[in-house]
């Protein structure tokens, strides 16, 4: 039979594993978490719109970046073209992964790719571009994006 110190024991050893475990299990999930990417039927490009919400304390100095992903599936030798338009706020394409989770933008691209790329896929897979706030983002962020696949 349990005692009442045996269960405080063991509910203390629970609170303090879940804590430990609970911040890197939910920030993994969260960036995990992506939008298929879907095309109308006989079209090769599809518009999304989106809101990146900033989440900050009481200074504005102190707001993180919020991250939006989207998932792709595509064909070697296809072109992807992505264009971002941001409405309000400041918003960009923060990165495309390949499916070795490996970013496909060249490392002496310039600024320029932020707001629209387009790049010759070498593999079959899943992609993931992601899109986010800037340093100088407003607490709400709109952007349309322009996803062309030929």
């Amino acid at each position: 039979m349990m005692t009442k110190r045996h269960a405080r024991i063991l509910a203390l050893v629970f609170l303090s594993f879940t804590a430990v475990l609970s911040p890197s299990v939910t920030a993994q999930s969260a960036r995990d978490k992506l939008e298929a990417i879907q095309f109308p039927p006989d079209r090769t490009t599809t518009v999304l719109q989106g809101t990146l919400l900033l989440r900050c304390k009481a200074e504005a100095e102190n707001c993180n970046p919020e991250k939006k992903g989207y998932s792709l599936h595509a064909q070697a030798g296809q072109s992807l073209t992505l264009k971002l338009s941001p409405s309000r706020g400041n918003v960009i394409i923060n990165d495309i992964l390949g499916i070795d989770r490996k970013s496909v933008i060249p490392t002496d691209a310039d600024e320029d790719f932020w707001y629209g790329w387009t790049v010759k896929l070498k593999e079959n897979g899943e992609y993931r571009i992601y899109v986010s706030t800037t340093e100088t983002a407003k607490r709400v962020n709109s952007y349309t994006l322009n996803v062309t696949l030929k």
